[in-house]
């Protein structure tokens, strides 16, 4: 019997090379953005920490000039 060549099979494997392609793609994708929303939310919170710190030193800050300011005035 003579052996031809399978068309067939040839196209499937050429189609699932560009589903795999295709999916790989998407999979970078989906990573690049998860990465870049991470990032996003890591940073808000660095910022909000950092806002509280400040506004704790300035209330700690204004609490001793206020404590400072009266035992100065007392003596």
């Amino acid at each position: 019997m003579i052996d031809a060549p399978d068309h067939a099979a040839q196209e499937r494997g050429n189609r699932s090379a560009g589903a795999w392609l295709l999916v790989a793609l998407l999979g970078i994708a989906l990573s690049v953005v998860a990465g870049m929303m991470s990032y996003g939310y890591t940073t808000a919170q660095a910022e909000q920490r950092f806002a509280d710190v400040v506004d704790y030193v300035a209330t700690q800050s204004l609490s001793y000039d206020a404590f400072n300011s009266a035992y100065t005035t007392e003596t």
